[in-house]
């Protein structure tokens, strides 16, 4: 009910009139659908740039398809609870899209995946239920890892690269078992937590180097402050000078890092 209402505010048609509708059975949407999850999306230019296709667009590509299957003088029906479920799925996908950089790698990745989920969507209504559904736990990682893992600096080429593996296996093998979306998970998982280990070494490292680096300029300050308060207004020859001022500060300032101030 609410999205009959929904689609009455937005101003949408309810569909053909009975005597000029054909009914289209779940099997028929699901043929189609996997017909175009075999094959690239055509792109989609608005005022010249290419821009994400929405379910929205995957329903219009899908009611043509049908039409093709539909006799003669017919307009292709969707069942009303197949329709409901193209318009949930679409606006999830479309509440996930708000978050993400537009024209990013996981942008078009999460794009990709609108086929395969539909199909489960339409396949298994608990989809919409279940928190830990498969095939939702992999959207989500997907779509954390675009969110987390990426900045405006750039993208991380061995995620981006990993998440299109898992894209791709999920586009070609899918066909009604979600047992790949659970291994494909736990793929994903995996490579995730090496990398976020990965990169909490990375992170202590730069710590360590960085107060290193502050430690050795405090030495060198204290090295250089002792040397000036020796050589006071003293007029040693230029050799003795540049011994003191630059070999031998390096040496006491190494010898406090190592052994303190005493």
């Amino acid at each position: 009910r609410l999205l009959a209402g929904r689609r009455s505010v937005l101003g949408q048609a309810a569909g053909p009139p009975p005597d000029a509708a054909h009914p289209v059975s779940t099997q028929d949407v699901q043929s189609v659908l996997a017909a175009l999850q075999s094959r690239p999306a055509p792109s989609l230019q608005v005022g010249g740039k290419v821009v994400g296709r929405s379910v929205n667009h995957l329903k219009q590509d899908l009611l043509t398809q049908l039409r093709q299957l539909s006799p003669q003088d017919k307009t292709p029906k969707l069942d009303d609870a197949d329709n409901d479920t193209i318009d949930l799925v679409g606006m999830l996908f479309d509440h996930l899209a708000r978050d993400l950089k537009p024209a990013s790698s996981v942008q078009d990745l999460i794009g990709r995946l609108q086929v395969p989920l539909l199909r489960v969507a339409l396949d298994d209504k608990s989809f919409f239920t279940r928190r830990n559904h498969p095939a939702r736990q992999l959207l989500n990682a997907i779509t954390e890892a675009g969110l987390f893992w990426f900045d405006d600096t750039g993208e991380d080429r061995q995620i981006v690269d990993k998440m299109r593996l898992v894209v791709d296996r999920i586009s070609s093998e899918y066909d009604g078992d979600v047992g790949v979306f659970e291994e494909m998970l736990g793929d994903l998982a995996r490579h995730l937590q090496t990398v976020a280990r990965k990169s909490e070494v990375a992170e202590r490292r730069h710590v360590d180097a960085a107060k290193g680096r502050e430690k050795l300029e405090l030495a060198r300050e204290q090295a250089s402050n002792a040397i000036a308060a020796r050589v006071g207004r003293r007029n040693p020859p230029a050799l003795i000078r540049t011994l003191l001022e630059q070999a031998w500060t390096d040496v006491l300032a190494l010898t406090i890092l190592r052994q303190g101030d005493d």
